[in-house]
């Protein structure tokens, strides 16, 4: 295994476990420690089983995803925790950004975007589905008006941010960077963007290059988790 990801897999359905993990077969970074069928079985696996991420449904019997994960952010609070939902409901996804989750990807997405939400997670950032975008547009326009992205969590031991925070203060982002930002998060390509702003497609892209330097940031979806951290002062 050596300085590979060590994962453990949740999911009451043995068909899906069993496609994840030939998903995860082909990546040489990730190996898997265990697997379970309830959130129940999830709070003892990560007792008995060092891992570094854990793969978690949402829909389970006995305990469900978000329980296990309430009690998980109380006991191992440190603990990364992707969770794996067939439906995008909204109100679940705000109790899993509440509750301080890692990552938050659809059943439906690509074995790729699985893969990559592993890696990212597991160097320390936070990874939502793209497919989700329509999620975080809802809880910029929502923040603009309660200043809140997600609803409080319960108190836990862990008063870290809901969501990875960045050194970088908005007021050092132009009014154009913001509409830029803005824009990706409602999940507007490069073209749809400069049609929004009246300029040209090159000029979009150059200044999304400039913009993801700015902001510390390698692609759409992290920049799309900035606005989630910013959006009351964005929007």
């Amino acid at each position: 295994m050596g300085n590979s990801i060590k994962i453990i897999i949740v999911d009451d359905h043995p068909l899906i476990r069993e496609g994840i993990k030939q998903i995860l077969s082909f990546s040489e970074d990730v190996s898997i420690v265990g697997e379970g069928c309830n959130g129940q079985e999830a709070l003892s696996l990560v007792e008995q089983v060092p891992c570094d991420l854990l793969l978690l449904d949402i829909n389970m019997p006995v305990l469900d995803g978000i329980g296990a994960l309430r009690a998980l952010k109380e006991t191992h609070p440190t603990l990364k925790v992707l969770l794996l939902s067939v439906a995008s409901d909204l109100s679940t996804f705000k109790e899993a950004l509440a509750l301080q989750v890692n990552g938050y990807i659809l059943k439906d997405s690509a074995g790729t975007t699985l893969i990559d939400a592993i890696k990212h997670i597991h160097a320390g950032n936070v990874f939502i589905d793209q497919s989700l975008n329509k999620h975080v547009f809802h809880l910029v326009q929502e923040s603009s008006s309660t200043g809140s992205i997600a609803p409080e969590p319960s108190p836990t031991p862990d008063t870290s941010p809901v969501l990875t925070p960045y050194t970088l203060s908005i007021n050092e982002l132009s009014d154009r960077q913001k509409a830029i930002l803005y824009l990706i998060s409602r999940g507007l390509s490069n073209k749809e963007i400069a049609s929004q702003l009246f300029l040209s497609e090159k000029t979009i892209r150059n200044n999304i290059t400039l913009l993801f330097k700015k902001i510390n940031v390698k692609d759409r979806v992290q920049a799309t988790q900035f606005v989630l951290n910013y959006g009351k002062k964005i929007v």
